[in-house]
């Protein structure tokens, strides 16, 4: 499975409900074990460019956020009427269709930031937050 697909496919079992936080989180963190001892260039390969460098007392770390906002397709318009008749016959129409306008659909913003750190050019450790990387809080 491609890497930058884990998230997603973590976050897509998250919203089902089969899992918990600290599960997926264990999942995503046991994916990332493959990482370890791995050389800058191939972590670069493999998760492209960084979003942000950094290097901090001969420790670089190099951050990396997935975004995969998910949009709620929200509801269709409601159509309704305000025609009344009488039963008897003697009435007519009140008032013409009306429509609602649909509900804006809300915005939940996926992502997923996780930092590699990495010791003489190679991954040490890492770190990661977000609701891409495990289940929504």
């Amino acid at each position: 499975m491609n890497l930058r697909l884990l998230p997603l496919a973590i976050a897509a079992s998250a919203l089902a409900g089969c899992a918990s936080r600290s599960s997926m989180d264990a999942t995503y963190d046991a994916s990332l074990q493959h990482w370890r001892g791995v050389p800058r260039a191939e972590l670069v390969a493999g998760w492209g460019k960084p979003l942000l460098q950094t290097t901090v007392d001969g420790v670089e770390t190099l951050t990396y956020v997935v975004r995969n906002d998910m949009v709620n397709p929200g509801s269709l318009p409601v159509y309704s009427s305000n025609n009344v008749g009488s039963i008897a016959g003697g009435g007519g129409a009140t008032g013409a269709p009306t429509v609602s306008a649909a509900t804006v659909a809300p915005v939940v913003p996926m992502r997923c930031t996780t930092r590699f750190e990495l010791r003489n050019g190679v991954v040490t450790s890492w770190t990661f937050d977000g609701l891409l990387c495990g289940a929504p809080t």
